[in-house]
């Protein structure tokens, strides 16, 4: 029996496909933390070369939409938590630190 390569493409796509549909199913500890940008697996993407061309402007983006809560921003290979903490109030103004995980 001769089997062709499309036949071996095909069986190598169905015996593949099941783990990637479970592996991009897969809840992340991160998912209760909202996002600066696009949040699904293929958006992410997207956000993290928009991050990478313009992290400033994402980071404030991010700090002016969630304020004092904890925020994530794509990379290319990870996500990175903001945490910003306001540490003390001097003369009526916030001082503020954040903290990357």
């Amino acid at each position: 029996m001769h089997i062709s390569l499309t036949q071996y493409i095909l069986a190598a796509i169905c015996a593949t496909a099941p783990a990637l549909a479970f592996t991009l199913r897969k809840s992340s500890i991160l998912d209760h933390i909202p996002s600066v940008g696009y949040s699904s697996w293929l958006g992410s993407y997207i956000s993290a070369f928009k991050f990478l061309r313009n992290a400033a402007q994402i980071l404030q983006e991010g700090y002016a939409k969630h304020k004092e809560k904890p925020f994530k921003v794509p990379t290319l290979n990870r996500w990175i938590v903001i945490i910003v903490v306001i540490t003390s109030r001097t003369s009526g103004n916030p001082r503020t630190t954040s903290y990357l995980l």
